[in-house]
């Protein structure tokens, strides 16, 4: 399966899931775990009030929370 947002394979997480990540706001489909911590929790953050920049550190720190 390939990431509706960037296009590129999805890779098998540590647990085994293969399906990568819900990519809405941004897309209908499923995404990488690149595109996750750096796009997708980001717009997310941003509809639930947070600034842009509050919302890419919010982002990069969660992404390095798990390891990305």
């Amino acid at each position: 399966m390939n990431c509706c947002i960037c296009g590129n394979p999805i890779t098998k997480e540590a647990s085994g899931w293969e399906e990568g990540h819900n990519a809405y706001p941004l897309m209908e489909g499923r995404c990488c775990g690149t595109c996750n911590n750096t796009l997708v929790i980001q717009a997310r953050l941003k509809q639930a009030g947070y600034s842009r920049k509050q919302a890419g550190a919010l982002a990069k720190e969660l992404g390095e929370a798990v390891g990305n």
